[in-house]
């Protein structure tokens, strides 16, 4: 950035500094955008140091200077990256993200940042990855390269995350199919067989009703299940 004190340096090389064909208004940017590339034209500047070193006389504040963001004067962090740059001639890294200006929704229209839009979509980039390399939202990463390329994109849902409904025709759900038969084993009829026996029925009866046991006991005392001894005594019943 140009210094109004062109006495203490001279002049001759002071003319070759690197913001000398720049618009003054670049290095009072209001996007992160904007004070990165105002660092950069900084950063080849062959009177860095010098610009650094006076810097912090001239109470700056909102700009780039000696390749340093200074958001307000008398910045602890940038009176001490000016100090650094003076002493090293080395330009300062760039300002992070959380001591820039915010980008702002106008930024879509800014044309610097629409051609950074449309040369990453040229590298065939999602407008997710966009949107995450330029710090902004897929949104207007959209919107500014539609406007560089004075295109019409299409329209989205008015419900921002509904998806339109789908065109695709939907069958009927087939019939329920009927359950299965169960399936009757060998050791099943057996039982069946025993429980329709009369003198398995009559033994059942008679440990039933003359020695009182339970369904548990006469199975056991039958060698069967208690529910065959509980068939066997209800065809008993149904027969009388």
């Amino acid at each position: 950035m140009s210094s109004s004190n062109n006495t203490v340096i001279p002049s001759a090389k002071w003319a070759q500094r690197a913001c000398a064909e720049v618009n003054p208004e670049d290095f009072y940017p209001t996007t992160a955008t904007g004070v990165h590339a105002a660092q950069q034209i900084c950063a080849s500047c062959p009177v860095l140091s010098m610009c650094a070193e006076l810097a912090p006389g001239l109470r700056l504040s909102g700009c780039v200077v000696g390749s340093v963001w200074v958001p307000k004067a008398k910045d602890e962090i940038a009176l001490k990256e000016l100090a650094e740059v003076a002493a090293t001639g080395k330009p300062a890294p760039l300002a992070e993200r959380k001591r820039v200006p915010k980008d702002r929704t106008h930024r879509w229209n800014d044309p610097e940042f629409r051609k950074q839009v449309v040369r990453l979509h040229d590298e065939h980039l999602t407008w997710v990855r966009i949107a995450a390399r330029l710090d902004c939202t897929p949104t207007l990463a959209r919107r500014a390269y539609a406007a560089e390329l004075g295109i019409e994109l299409p329209k989205r849902s008015a419900r921002a995350g509904v998806r339109p409904k789908s065109t695709v025709r939907r069958t009927a759900a087939p019939a329920a199919r009927p359950a299965p038969a169960p399936v009757v084993t060998a050791r099943v009829r057996a039982a069946r067989k025993c429980a329709r026996d009369l003198a398995f029925q009559q033994q059942v009866a008679q440990l039933r009703m003359g020695d009182d046991l339970t369904w548990s006991e006469i199975a056991a005392r039958l060698g069967c299940a208690a529910s065959t001894a509980k068939n066997a005594y209800a065809e008993l019943e149904s027969a009388a």
